[in-house]
């Protein structure tokens, strides 16, 4: 704590003080510009020194600045002393200060700067997804078994572009355990109403490449219903027995391409003989499909010139096949061997 001194009121001085400008508390009024004449001259540097008036029972002299009072000049001033002030101080300002022995040593304050609490990591961990019951995957549909015995497929009927008969055209496969040889495929044929239009003893024409079919091997086949344009349904039926002759089927095809000629579709390429020599013949016939899946229609040939045919030799062919103005969206050769 630092006391302040009382602020001293003068009443009536000569003239301004300098150093008075320095006090805080000091008065700011103009003063006379001369002394009175028993007041000596006071330099312009020194501090004014006052003393307290009578009334108080022991005088008391003010020092400002830490000067002396200044000779010459009366105490007896009339100055009202006003009540001291505590000031609380901020920082120490009075380097003349001596400090008291007594005193305990002031406290070291220590310089370093507080280091800051480390604060947790407010990461939010990334939730892990969410585990979701296994799904059982379903199975594939478990494929229809073909009946026993023989089963068409890929038939359409057309009739035939001069209109004179209804053709019928499919695939035949064998779905039997043994060689089958075919001795006719037939068929019954209804209107809306659901009455027999043609049949069996309507003079029907079958055709089909070859005389026996391998188990699960595949031919295809025409079926001419003379005198007939549509048909609103039918029922067709196979006749064939149990045969010894058992054909091959592992002929393989190369660079085979469709190629219009005319008005047909020729399919042209080789086929290659991977096994051992034929013995008596080849059969290769040519299937063209439309976008469904049907039998447009087919053309075989027979090749009797086979001595030459064996251990991987090729043979060129080429087989034309009428697709009775319908677009072609596939073609299949195939190839029986004896």
């Amino acid at each position: 704590m630092v006391r302040r001194l009382p602020t001293l009121t003068p009443t009536a001085w000569p003239t301004p003080i300098g150093p008075a400008d320095s006090v805080a508390s000091a008065p700011t009024a103009a003063m006379p510009s001369s002394l009175p004449p028993d007041l000596s001259p006071i330099q312009s540097d020194a501090s004014l020194a006052v003393s307290l008036a009578q009334s108080f029972p022991t005088p008391t002299t003010a020092v400002l600045n830490g000067q002396q009072p200044v000779a010459g000049v009366s105490t007896e001033t009339g100055a009202q002393i006003q009540p001291a002030e505590e000031v609380i101080a901020l920082s120490s300002s009075n380097e003349n200060s001596q400090p008291d022995p007594a005193a305990p040593p002031p406290a070291v304050q220590s310089t370093v700067e507080p280091v800051a609490e480390a604060i947790p990591s407010t990461d939010t961990p990334t939730p892990s997804p969410e585990l979701l019951p296994p799904t059982d995957t379903p199975e594939p549909p478990t494929p229809t078994p073909l009946p026993e015995g023989w089963v068409f497929n890929g038939v359409q009927i057309t009739p035939k572009p001069d209109g004179s008969a209804l053709l019928v055209h499919g695939n035949l496969l064998n779905n039997t355990s043994s060689a089958q040889k075919l001795s006719r495929v037939t068929g019954s044929f209804f209107d809306e109403q659901g009455q027999v239009i043609a049949g069996a003893d309507s003079n029907l024409t079958d055709y089909w490449p070859i005389a026996a079919v391998p188990p699960a091997g595949q031919v295809p086949f025409e079926l001419v219903v003379p005198g007939l344009q549509s048909a609103a349904d039918y029922d067709l039926q196979v006749q064939a027995e149990p045969g010894e002759l058992l054909l091959r089927q592992d002929f393989e095809f190369i660079d085979v391409n469709l190629t219009p000629k005319e008005d047909k579709q020729c399919v042209i390429g080789k086929v290659r003989n991977p096994g051992s020599k034929l013995q008596s013949y080849l059969v290769i016939a040519a299937v063209l499909y439309d976008a469904q899946g049907n039998v447009i229609n087919y053309y075989d040939h027979l090749e009797q010139s086979i001595g030459n045919l064996k251990d991987d030799t090729t043979l060129d062919f080429e087989i034309c096949v009428d697709p009775l103005n319908q677009p072609v969206a596939r073609f299949e050769p195939q190839a029986w061997g004896l």
